[in-house]
Parts: structure tokens; sequence; C-alpha cells
């Protein structure tokens, strides 16, 4: 029994509330794994390039006044200097993207002279809660992967709890190389600051107005620590492999050519990798970069129209006069499929009969339906993808299940009934395909998504859901380029243009 949120019955035990779930159908994960490769060393969260150095820093500072470094003594130097990096932050007019900052904002708020930070950096002495849940703040939930990725950081070998900055090389960007490049920055003076404030815990409004123009991570100066944060970007995807890998280069040259070729207001994730997508389909650009957005693009549309077919059918559920809600499934999907079939135009008529007639078909408006014809158009609209899966499943090895996959699907189905595709596709790849996907979930982390349960060959709702692109990480790298001066107001640059420039002659 469902009241409101809450599960009462049948379970026994504690009541779980039902969480949204942000991958019901188990089909984003190709999406995820596509951008993964594509962007190398960044993530959804980290907007900020400047953090790149800034822990490097901390890492190095925080090994050079100590002769034992012990894991709480790092912890606590994380998270008391992320949480002054905020503070700095809050008292000015660039915020976004910084760790920390919904605290660091209310404690500025407060309006006090004098700040002592120390319960919300480290509540009663302890590494957990305050201004962060994980015990090494950010950098440990988001940048300790990503800064190791980039090859910057490293645990240490005879303690894998506490982490340091690479030595310097000749081969790459070393963490050693950003450090230095910080604390030439911002100065002595205002370093030794710093770390006197963070150690201490205390730190007046005085002081952080001085701080600001030197800790300031948006729109980094024209400096050494700049052109490195840029060339490690640039650099080899894995600089400590041998074989060139440059993903993340040519996502950045793909980026600022859609903003020289496509200026807007309003910059769009999914307008980029659409963008992308055409250039490949036109032959105007193929580059192993261009395959990864062309496939992810395919992707994201693939696993947005299922969830739109998915949250038609939840809606239908969640309006059912059957006792108890509960519908059987073999009529629910029928109805559902002959509803599609007489909106495509498709009654009585085969898989490749339609296709072979797509261009007559118009566009219909009926969500469900208009989601199948999407599904299909891009079929139709990428005969050769073949070509682009060989290079796929070549360069981008753990993606599987994804949408030139689901084109395979299509081409074997070709010969039977429209119908009998709509209908198995409803059974299998939504209802009995989220279900799988939720208890698969739960069992791993004992959080209910479920928005529906079967029994007995009858399906009945539980909850809702609407339908959500996948989120790359082409607004991280965007951010990025803004600090870098590479990009102003989602517009290129000179600087910008000149690097293109550059990119586009490698």
């Amino acid at each position: 029994m469902l009241r409101g949120n809450m599960s009462y019955a049948p379970f026994m035990g504690d009541n779980k509330p039902l969480s949204v779930g942000l991958n019901p159908l188990g089909i984003r994960t190709a999406s995820e794994q596509l951008f993964t490769t594509l962007l190398p060393g960044l993530n959804v969260v980290t907007l900020r390039i400047r953090y790149y150095s800034f822990y490097c820093w901390l890492l190095k500072s925080f090994y050079a006044k100590r002769t034992e470094a012990k894991k709480a003594d790092l912890q606590r130097h994380i998270r008391m200097s992320e949480l002054l990096m905020a503070l700095i932050h809050a008292q000015s007019n660039f915020s976004g993207g910084v760790p920390g900052i919904t605290r660091a904002s209310e404690i500025i708020g407060k309006g006090e002279d004098v700040i002592d930070f120390n319960e919300d950096a480290m509540p009663k002495g302890k590494p957990v809660g305050g201004y962060w849940k994980g015990s090494y703040g950010a950098f440990g939930t988001y940048y300790a992967a990503s800064l190791q990725e980039m090859s910057i950081i490293r645990p240490l070998i005879d303690n894998t709890n506490l982490y340091n900055v690479t030595s310097k090389t000749e081969d790459y960007i070393s963490g050693e190389d950003l450090a230095d490049a910080f604390a030439e920055s911002v100065g002595t003076e205002m370093g030794n600051l710093f770390e006197a404030c963070a150690h201490n815990g205390v730190v007046t409004r005085k002081q952080l107005e001085e701080m600001e123009p030197v800790f300031q991570s948006h729109n980094l100066p024209e400096n050494k620590e700049c052109t490195l944060l840029l060339d490690m970007l640039l650099q080899n995807d894995k600089p400590y492999i041998l074989k060139e890998s440059k993903l993340r280069k040519d996502s950045l040259r793909l980026l600022l050519g859609y903003l020289y070729e496509c200026p807007v207001d309003n910059f769009s994730e999914l307008a980029f990798a659409k963008y992308v997508y055409d250039k490949y389909n036109k032959g105007t650009e193929d580059s192993l970069a261009a395959v990864g957005w062309y496939a992810y693009y395919l992707n994201d549309s693939r696993q947005y129209e299922a969830l739109n077919i998915f949250d038609v059918l939840l809606k239908r559920l969640h309006e059912s006069k059957s006792p108890g809600q509960w519908e059987n499934i073999e009529k629910l999907t029928s109805e559902l499929a002959g509803d599609v079939c007489h909106n495509l135009n498709a009654d009585n008529r085969t898989m490749k009969n339609l296709l072979s007639n797509w261009e007559s078909i118009i566009e219909p408006e009926e969500e469900m339906t208009h989601a199948f014809y999407v599904i299909l158009d891009n079929y139709r609209r990428n005969p050769k993808y073949k070509d682009c899966k060989s290079v796929i499943r070549q360069f981008f090895r753990n993606v599987s299940n994804d949408a030139l996959d689901a084109f395979d699907s299509i081409e074997r189905s070709v010969d039977e009934m429209v119908f009998d595709y709509v209908k198995r596709y409803l059974t299998e790849n939504i209802i009995y395909n989220h279900y799988s996907e939720s208890m698969r979930k739960y069992s791993q982390n004992g959080i209910p998504t479920q928005k529906l349960t079967i029994e007995n060959g009858y399906v009945r709702g539980i909850a809702t859901y609407s339908a959500t692109h996948s989120s790359p990480r082409i607004d991280t790298l965007r951010n990025y380029a803004t600090d870098l001066g590479l990009i102003s107001g989602n517009k290129i640059t000179s600087k910008g243009e000149k690097l293109l420039n550059t990119l586009q002659d490698d």
C-alpha cells in the first residue's frame, strides 16, 4: 500500500521513500561511458579549473612543513582550506561552481567581521558534516579521481590514504609544476596569510577582501599558472601512457569551433553534440572525438525518447480504472502498440514497408508515437552507423548497450509487423527492463527506485517519471575555457580564435 510517497506494504521492515533515480531504464550508462572517455580528468561537478592547481598547492604546502604526515592532519588541512577558499569567493561577485559555496554564503550572510569557521569545517573536531559530508571534502568526493587521471597527484606508495603531487618531468605537466605556479600567482605574503587563516580557522572580512584578488578562481590572469592549466588540458589524455590520445584536446577544438561558427546567448550541451553529430554525418569532421560525440548524441536521443515512452506508460498506469490499478501486460502493450501504429499510419504494415516509405510519414504529435518516430528516424538517417560502431568498439571499449546496438535490433526486426516491434519494445525495453534495473539497483544500494511493480503477468504503476537528457562534461570544459580566457559570455575570444587556428593546423 502506498500513502503519499511511502510504501507501507507488503514490505516487512522500515518504510523507505521512493527515490526518483536518474537512469530508470539503465540505458543512460552508455552516454556516461562515452563522455568519461571523451573528457578524461573532468566530471560534471568540478566547474573551476583553478582548483587543479589550488589542490596541488595545498598538497605540496602540507608536506613542506611536516616531518610526519597523518591522514587526520591532511583531512583537516584540506577541509579548512576548501572552506576558506569558498569564503573568499562568497563575498565576491564570482562564486559559481565553487565547492562549499552554499555554507560559505550562509556564513558570510551573518555579517560578522571576525569569522570562526572551525565548527563549519570540522564539526566537533571531526572531518564529517559541516560544509561537506566526505572526510576529505570536495577534494575526496570529486577532484581526487580527476587529478589522478590528469597525472598531477598520486596516492603515496606506502600509505594510499594520503596524496601528494607528482614530481616535475619533461614529459607532461606535473602537480609540482602547478603547485609552484599557483604559489607564484598568489605571492608569498597572501599565501602565508591563507595558510595561517586555514590553520587557525579564523579569518576577518578584511583579510578575505585582501585575498580575493589573488585567490579568485574565475577568469584567470595571463600568467604561468594559466598557461600550465591550458597545457594540461591539451596534453596527452593519459600522460603516463606513451600512446597518444587527444580526445580532450579535440573536444576543446570542437567546442571552440562550435562557438566560432554558431555564437549563442545560452549554451546548450545538446546543441553542441548535435553540431558535432551533423559535421560527422556530413563528412566535414572525422576525428576520433567527433565519432564519440556523434555516438553520444544518438545515445542521448535514444535514452530521452525511451524515457518519454516510459513516461506515457506510467501515466497510463496511474490513470488506470482496473481493479487495484493492475493492468494485464499483454492487453496494455497491445492497446498502446495499436495506438502507435494508428498514429504512424502503420496498421498492418511491416517495419521494412514503413521504413522504405518513411518520407511519406508525417511527424506525429502524440508523445509516445513521437518518441517511436524519433527512434526510427535516427535509424533511417544513419545508414552508415556500422562504420562508426566499429570505431566505438575499438577505441571506446567500455561502451555497450548503446544506440548503435539498438540500430542493430531494428535491422533484425525489419521483416516483422510494426505492431509486433512496438509491442515487444514496450514489454521488454520498458516494463521488464525498468523492473529488472530497479531491482538490480536496490540489491546494490538498498534505495528503491522502481516506478512500477509486476506480478503474474500484471503491472501496476507506483510513481511517474519525467524524461531528462543526460549531461556530458562539455559544460565543464566550457567553464574551464572561460576561466582561461578562451571564451567570454559564450563567445569565443581572440585568444580562443588563435588557439582554434593552432589546433586546426595540428
